[in-house]
Protein backbone atom coordinates (compact mmCIF):
# COMPACT_ATOMS: atom_id res chain seq x y z
CA UNK A 1 0.00 0.00 0.00
CA UNK A 2 1.34 3.62 -0.63
CA UNK A 3 1.71 6.23 2.26
CA UNK A 4 2.29 9.64 1.97
CA UNK A 5 4.81 11.41 3.85
CA UNK A 6 5.65 15.17 3.97
CA UNK A 7 9.60 16.07 3.51
CA UNK A 8 10.79 19.23 4.33
CA UNK A 9 13.98 20.16 2.46
CA UNK A 10 16.84 22.91 3.37
CA UNK A 11 17.33 24.59 0.07
CA UNK A 12 19.05 27.52 -0.35
CA UNK A 13 16.81 30.53 0.52
CA UNK A 14 14.03 28.99 1.77
CA UNK A 15 12.65 25.68 2.52
CA UNK A 16 10.47 23.69 0.32
CA UNK A 17 7.74 20.86 1.43
CA UNK A 18 6.92 17.98 -0.79
CA UNK A 19 4.78 15.05 -0.41
CA UNK A 20 5.89 11.87 -1.47
CA UNK A 21 5.08 8.22 -1.26
CA UNK A 22 6.54 5.28 -0.53
CA UNK A 23 5.03 2.14 -0.85
CA UNK A 24 5.05 -0.51 2.19
CA UNK A 25 3.25 -3.75 2.85
CA UNK A 26 0.69 -3.71 5.57
CA UNK A 27 3.15 -6.05 8.07
CA UNK A 28 6.19 -3.03 7.58
CA UNK A 29 3.05 -0.10 7.99
CA UNK A 30 2.89 -1.67 11.22
CA UNK A 31 6.36 -2.29 12.27
CA UNK A 32 7.00 1.23 11.31
CA UNK A 33 4.09 2.68 13.44
CA UNK A 34 5.73 -0.26 16.45
CA UNK A 35 8.84 1.80 16.14
CA UNK A 36 7.34 4.93 16.30
CA UNK A 37 5.44 4.12 19.21
CA UNK A 38 8.52 2.55 21.14
CA UNK A 39 10.15 5.94 20.60
CA UNK A 40 7.67 8.65 21.30
CA UNK A 41 10.22 10.74 23.04
CA UNK A 42 12.09 10.91 18.95
CA UNK A 43 8.64 11.61 17.48
CA UNK A 44 9.84 15.57 16.78
CA UNK A 45 12.69 13.82 15.01
CA UNK A 46 12.73 13.01 11.39
CA UNK A 47 11.35 9.15 10.38
CA UNK A 48 14.89 8.80 8.43
CA UNK A 49 16.74 8.71 11.42
CA UNK A 50 14.79 6.88 13.58
CA UNK A 51 14.53 4.35 11.22
CA UNK A 52 17.93 3.94 10.46
CA UNK A 53 18.27 3.35 14.31
CA UNK A 54 15.46 1.00 14.84
CA UNK A 55 14.73 -0.59 11.57
CA UNK A 56 17.66 -0.55 9.25
CA UNK A 57 15.99 -2.61 6.38
CA UNK A 58 12.64 -0.40 6.62
CA UNK A 59 15.25 3.19 6.52
CA UNK A 60 16.68 1.31 3.26
CA UNK A 61 13.33 0.53 1.50
CA UNK A 62 12.14 3.99 2.67
CA UNK A 63 15.12 6.35 1.76
CA UNK A 64 15.05 4.25 -1.88
CA UNK A 65 11.36 5.59 -2.12
CA UNK A 66 11.86 8.75 -1.30
CA UNK A 67 15.49 9.87 -2.67
CA UNK A 68 14.68 10.70 -6.21
CA UNK A 69 12.47 13.87 -5.28
CA UNK A 70 14.93 14.65 -2.83
CA UNK A 71 17.96 14.52 -5.13
CA UNK A 72 15.65 16.43 -7.95
CA UNK A 73 14.73 19.27 -6.17
CA UNK A 74 18.17 19.52 -4.52
CA UNK A 75 19.60 19.66 -8.19
CA UNK A 76 17.16 22.39 -9.55
CA UNK A 77 17.79 24.44 -6.54
CA UNK A 78 21.66 24.08 -7.32
CA UNK A 79 21.24 24.95 -11.11
CA UNK A 80 19.28 27.90 -10.22
CA UNK A 81 21.71 29.41 -7.38
CA UNK A 82 25.22 28.06 -7.78
CA UNK A 83 27.30 29.23 -10.57
CA UNK A 84 24.58 29.34 -13.45
CA UNK A 85 23.91 32.05 -15.15
CA UNK A 86 20.51 30.92 -17.19
CA UNK A 87 17.91 30.06 -14.22
CA UNK A 88 15.53 27.47 -15.30
CA UNK A 89 12.15 28.58 -15.95
CA UNK A 90 8.76 26.92 -15.07
CA UNK A 91 9.33 24.21 -18.34
CA UNK A 92 12.41 23.78 -17.97
CA UNK A 93 11.85 22.66 -13.99
CA UNK A 94 8.91 20.25 -14.83
CA UNK A 95 11.17 18.66 -17.74
CA UNK A 96 13.46 17.70 -14.94
CA UNK A 97 10.56 16.02 -12.80
CA UNK A 98 8.93 14.17 -15.72
CA UNK A 99 12.34 13.30 -17.42
CA UNK A 100 13.86 9.32 -16.62
CA UNK A 101 15.46 10.05 -13.50
CA UNK A 102 18.30 7.33 -14.40
CA UNK A 103 19.23 9.32 -17.38
CA UNK A 104 18.83 12.79 -15.29
CA UNK A 105 21.16 11.32 -12.10
CA UNK A 106 23.73 9.57 -14.68
CA UNK A 107 23.84 13.19 -15.80
CA UNK A 108 23.90 14.59 -12.33
CA UNK A 109 24.56 12.24 -9.62
CA UNK A 110 28.23 12.92 -9.32
CA UNK A 111 27.30 16.59 -8.44
CA UNK A 112 25.43 16.18 -5.40
CA UNK A 113 25.97 14.54 -1.97
CA UNK A 114 22.25 13.80 0.12
CA UNK A 115 22.90 13.39 3.47
CA UNK A 116 19.75 11.79 4.46
CA UNK A 117 19.96 13.53 8.00
CA UNK A 118 20.72 16.98 7.29
CA UNK A 119 19.38 17.62 3.69
CA UNK A 120 15.49 16.67 4.71
CA UNK A 121 13.09 15.81 7.12
CA UNK A 122 10.64 13.13 6.95
CA UNK A 123 7.93 14.08 9.03
CA UNK A 124 6.32 11.48 10.97
CA UNK A 125 2.46 11.46 10.02
CA UNK A 126 0.21 12.62 12.55
CA UNK A 127 -1.91 9.68 12.80
CA UNK A 128 1.22 7.18 13.05
CA UNK A 129 1.88 9.40 16.39
CA UNK A 130 1.19 7.40 19.97
CA UNK A 131 -1.92 8.65 21.33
Amino acid sequence: MKYKFQVVIPLTYSDKNIEVEADFTDEEATQIKEVIANNAERADESLLPLLSDEAPELYDKFWDAICRPIFLELLIDGMNNYGNDIKLDEDDIEDYREADFDKVFAMYGNSIEIDPFNDCKCQIPAEWLPK
